[in-house]
Formats: structure tokens, sequence, C-alpha cells
């Protein structure tokens, strides 16, 4: 099949495919029928580079060299643009390339546009005519095919200024898996970014499509974008720069609730953030649309599977929900009617009650729990758990220094937060990390995403996520610390709470 022909079968369904094929698993059968063509020529195409036809994503910086040129004669585009002086490109598009270093990259009626402030910190939609005009810096995400050589480039998404971003090191490799733990959905996680691009692949950087979830990047943009919380990097953050600073997210209907703001705000620094939540069923809406404007939050568990990590979206927030000081006097979100929003308590140390079974030598523990009080709560909605208590049981693993990451405990199990008579509860998964002490004593930052699976009394029928941060203090002759100063934050919805 020719590439004209493959762009005409791939360009009438994308919008569709995004839009429906999450919903059900009636949806993704016909969005596979109708997108039979690209699929199969994905299965059949995936060859050498010189004789490829395919989908694949691209991202790249550059400068507007000139703008308006005619229309491809290929059905579905609307026009053109050549981009020079190129940076921080993912994708192989570099014979797409001329002598000058500059690409051609088409446009459809697909293409959505932004203008940024000098910042790159808030966008707004615009228009071609106002984003792509020469001597503009650009950040270009879309989709490439290559047929005998040929390769046409595709925009999806066109950003001026490029959103600000911190400027990635040079690729380090893909973190490896250090235990039993990376090979079942043990790992929480919970990321904040733009999305880049509106699919991911299936399997091994084969057969991309909206069907299977989206690709997020542009992290540095973001408060804790990477989920490391204190931490000076972690997994999440060295499994991102292993691909060119972006994730691939699986997030379907089957798997995701997918939530859209009913109330924004827009910060000092001039991020844009949800103040509340209603959950939503448009998931172009939530993806393509604000996730590529404004940013989301993702958040749900990853492993290491086929050589290759996957992360899967348990919730997904656009934009990203504010944190709790937004909520307080003066904040930003302070007049907005709180549903529930951020669930903030804080424990001054939670204990290990019961060591558990030791791995030998030193390198583990399995099934120790551990327990703490809450003190006052802080934040909106914080009251619920004063003076009730936290319960984890946790499995730890030493795992040895790897690359940028630091020899550090991590470790996962399931939590269980009470008010004080027991009626209140959260519930669900914890995984984090706790850095270990040089010298066998002193206090190390420890970081954890929790899942939100279960709520009882207020709670009842809610979902998110949360995370924790604090302290790790050692003492001589202790292997596993004392967690001080803890701080939970929840952002659940309730999940009666519906929109379009």
């Amino acid at each position: 099949m020719a590439t004209k022909q493959l762009r005409t079968a791939f360009f009438p369904i994308r919008e569709a495919l995004a839009r429906a094929a999450r919903h059900s698993v009636r949806g993704i059968a016909a969005s596979l029928l109708a997108g039979g063509v690209l699929v199969a020529v994905m299965l059949a195409g995936v060859q050498s580079a010189s004789a490829q036809v395919g989908s694949n994503p691209f991202s790249t910086d550059g400068s507007v060299v000139s703008s308006g040129q005619p229309v491809p004669n290929v059905p579905g585009t609307t026009g053109s643009f050549v981009l020079g002086s190129l940076t921080n490109t993912t994708g192989y598009i570099s014979p797409a390339e001329n002598a000058s270093g500059q690409v051609t990259i088409d446009e459809t009626s697909s293409t959505s546009y932004y203008s940024c402030n000098s910042a790159g910190k808030s966008c707004t939609v615009s228009s071609a005519a106002s984003v792509v005009a020469p001597g503009n810096e650009l950040f270009v995400s879309g989709h490439y095919f290559v047929e005998n050589g040929t390769y046409e480039l595709i925009a999806e998404y066109v950003f001026s200024p490029p959103p600000a971003s911190s400027t990635a090191p040079p690729a380090p490799p893909a973190p490896q898996p250090t235990g039993f733990y990376d090979y079942i959905p043990a790992n929480a996680f919970g990321v904040t970014g733009y999305v880049t691009s509106p699919g991911t692949y299936l399997v091994n950087q084969l057969l991309w499509s909206p069907l299977w979830g989206f690709t997020l990047g542009h992290f540095g943009r973001f408060p804790n974008g990477y989920g490391c919380g204190s931490a000076s990097n972690c997994t999440t953050e060295q499994i991102a720069l292993s691909n060119s600073n972006h994730l691939f997210i699986d997030a379907t209907s089957l798997t995701t609730t997918f939530w859209l703001a009913s109330a924004t705000a827009t910060t000092s620094s001039g991020e844009v953030v949800g103040c509340s939540y209603s959950q939503s069923t448009d998931t172009f809406a939530v993806i393509d649309y604000y996730g590529s404007k404004d940013g989301l939050t993702a958040t749900g568990r990853f492993l290491y599977s086929g050589n290759q990590w996957r992360f899967t979206a348990s919730n997904v927030f656009s934009p990203p929900p504010a944190p709790p000081s937004a909520y307080a006097a003066g904040g930003v979100c302070a007049s907005t009617p709180q549903r529930i929003g951020p669930v903030s308590a804080s424990s001054p140390a939670v204990s290990e009650s019961s060591h558990g079974t030791a791995q030998p030598g030193g390198t583990g523990y399995d099934n120790t729990t551990w327990q703490g009080t809450f003190g006052t709560g802080f934040g909106p909605e914080g009251g619920v758990f004063s003076d009730g208590t936290i319960q984890l049981t946790l499995d730890w693993a030493l795992v040895p220094a790897a690359g940028n990451l630091p020899e550090h405990w991590h470790f996962y199990g399931t939590y269980t937060a009470s008010n004080q008579s027991g009626s209140t509860t959260l519930a669900g998964q914890i995984s984090g990390s706790a850095g270990v002490a040089s010298t066998g004593a002193g206090t190390e930052p420890v970081n954890a995403t929790m899942t939100m699976d279960q709520g009882t009394g207020q709670f009842a029928g809610f979902s998110g996520y949360g995370t924790v941060s604090g302290d790790a203090a050692y003492s001589a002759g202790q292997p596993l610390p004392v967690l001080q100063s803890l701080d939970f934050v929840w952002n659940i919805q309730s999940t009666s709470s519906s929109g379009t």
C-alpha cells in the first residue's frame, strides 16, 4: 500500500479512535475494524527502515524557515512548513532532513496550534497563521510515514514558543529490573507532563495507536513532574530520560478513570491547575485537547514486561490537580466549592511493629508491618484523619547504586488510613524509596506514591491517588529506618460525579 493510501485511511479515523476507542470493548473492536488498514499495514511494514510503511511518533524543537507552503498532493493535508535548526528531536527523522538540516512538515485539519507566553508556562489555542510564522521557535510533535526511504512528516501539536522544560542530560540507559516486584504491578507512579502524542505503542515500539494510550513529556515544566518527590531522581525519571524524556502510558476505559476539571485556576508561575473534577468519558478532551494544552497528571502502576517498562494509568486528571496549598486562604482555589479534592494528614513517626522475614545477607525484608498516628490534619479536609492511624504492610529490597540512581531501599505493599473512630478509611497500594544513610546513621528522604483502591465511610465510592514525603531516620545497627514527619496527600473524587 502506498503512503498516500495509508494517510487517506489514517486521518479520517484518527480523531474517531481518540474519542471513541477507549470507552468500551465494543468501541475498541469497532475502532480496530475501522482502522484495519492502518493496523494491517503496520503489522506488515515492520521490516527494514528503507522499505517500511507505517506510522511512528516524532517531536522536535526548531525555527520556522518558511510557512504557507503549497498543499501537498496527499488527501487529508491542508498545508506544510519548513523547520530548521532542529534540537531535542525524538524519533528517527534525520533521513528527512535536507542538506541544510531542515525538514518539511505537513499539516492537516486535525493539527492543533498553541501560543505560549514567553516563559512557556501558559498556552492558549491559536491558529496556524499566528503560530507557524517565519522565525518563530516551535515545538512540534506528530507522526512520520516511511516508504522506500521517503519520509512524510505530519504535525499533530504545534507550540510557539516551545513549552518550558528543563534541559535533559544525555539519555542514560533504561534502568533494569532489580527484583521480583518489578515484574508484577507492585510499583505505583504519579507523573505530570504534556501529552506529546495522542497514542502509544502496543509492544516494543510496534503498533502505534490512540487505542492503547498516550505519550507524555515535558515533565520539567511542572513541580515534581516525574513524581520523585524530594529525591534528586527516581526510577520513573530514569525510564523517561532513557526514552528521550518521554513515557508511553497505557490508558483505556478498561483500566483507567478519566477526570476533567470542572473548575480551574492559574498559579503565580503560570500553570493551569484543576480545583475540582468530574469523571469524564470524553477522552479526546482529557488527553488530546487539554492534555496537550495544559498538561495532565497520570497515576497508576508500572512493571517490566517484554524487555520494556509498561505504565498503566488508573487515573488521568486534566489539567493537573492543584496542590493543597492552593485551597488555603488566599490560594488560587480558595473560592472553589470543595467536593473533596486534596485530603491531607501528617504523622510524626511511623515505626516498624513487626520485622517480617529477612532475606539472606540483609538485602530485603518481607511482610514487615508499620504503624503510626496522625497528628492534626492540614489543608482542606485535613481534619478527617486528625488523631487517626496509618498502618502499612511492606516488603523492602535494597537496590544497589546503578547509573544515576544511588543505593536506596525500595518498598512496596499496602496501606490503610483510618480516622480516630475507624468509621472512615482510605486503602490501597503504596510503593516508594528511602535513601540509605552512608554512615549507618542519619536522615535521608523518603517518597512514595499511593493508589486509592477502596474507601469507607465518608470516602465510600471515591477513587484517586496519593503521595507521601518525609524523612527516613536511621540509627546505628538498625537496617530499616523510622519514617518521620510524613505528609500524606490524597487527590480523590467521587466516582458518582460524571461529566461529558
